[in-house]
């Protein structure tokens, strides 16, 4: 069986000496091909031209052969930002194009099913940061001061960067999964020869409801970061502390940090 390569792969292989270059097999209906490459990185990005944007394997060793897979990277991301920037302009100008259903479905499924575990481990960080902030601070008769450790921490950083890695890591690799089941099993070729947008149908619900329950998800981490901070402090002037010089400043800072953070978490994978 033959191998076809860029000419950039062929230029760094001898004549006659044993080569290691890395490969992939395109399975058609009636035939079989092999494609090299010089590097792990150039196969990648092969596959994910045919995978994210529906290019033919000639076509695609084609583009390696003139760009650098970082340049054809780029091209694929602008390109997925382009066409949910156009749908969510669709879905604005017609609120009708909303799927509902297919929303309420991902509101439930990433936003409420997320609640138990991201409290859960939010009240524990709290009470532990609370319990090693008091013990540190009583050498320096500061432990008062554990009020605002704990509500500057929680209040600016904690609450959105650990729902955030917290939906990163659960409703992420989940939505990855499912979409990559579905292109795997050409459901989403089945969908675009039956005329469905995929980034109407798949992305966009899921885009949108990441959207709205971030937020949600963020205001309960931080509710339960502050409840588990006040197990070890007590009641060490908590109301008068935490209220004169955190919430404001804690609170402002923490929604700005908000918005970039849960835009960024709610990217939808290639």
């Amino acid at each position: 069986m033959r191998v076809q390569c860029t000419p950039g792969t062929l230029a760094t292989l001898t004549p006659g000496a044993p080569a290691q270059v890395a490969t992939s097999l395109v399975v058609r209906e009636d035939s079989l091909t092999l494609y090299g490459f010089g590097s792990d990185d150039e196969r990648n990005v092969f596959e994910l031209l045919q995978t994210a944007s529906g290019v033919g394997p000639r076509l695609a060793l084609a583009m390696l052969a003139v760009h650098t897979p970082d340049a054809l990277r780029r091209a694929v991301a602008t390109e997925d930002l382009g066409a949910l920037t156009m749908v969510v302009l669709a879905a604005i100008a017609h609120p009708s194009r909303l799927r509902l259903t297919s929303t309420v479905h991902h509101l439930e499924k990433v936003g409420l099913n997320a609640v138990p575990i991201i409290v859960l481990s939010t009240l524990l960080i709290g009470a532990i940061l609370a319990q090693q902030g008091i013990f540190q601070l009583q050498r320096f008769g500061a432990t008062p001061y554990a009020v605002n450790l704990i509500g500057i921490l929680v209040l600016r950083e904690l609450g959105v960067l650990l729902t955030s890695i917290m939906i990163a890591g659960r409703s992420g690799s989940a939505i990855t999964a499912e979409i990559g089941s579905m292109k795997m099993n050409q459901e989403i070729d089945a969908m675009q020869v039956l005329g469905v947008d995929a980034f109407d149908a798949l992305v966009f619900p899921r885009f949108f409801a990441l959207l709205m329950t971030i937020p949600l998800l963020v205001f309960c981490a931080t509710i339960a970061g502050l409840l588990g901070g006040l197990i070890p402090v007590g009641k060490m002037s908590v109301r008068k502390s935490t209220s004169s010089s955190v919430i404001p400043s804690g609170t402002f800072m923490g929604a700005t940090s908000a918005i970039g953070t849960r835009t960024y978490s709610a990217w939808p994978p290639a």
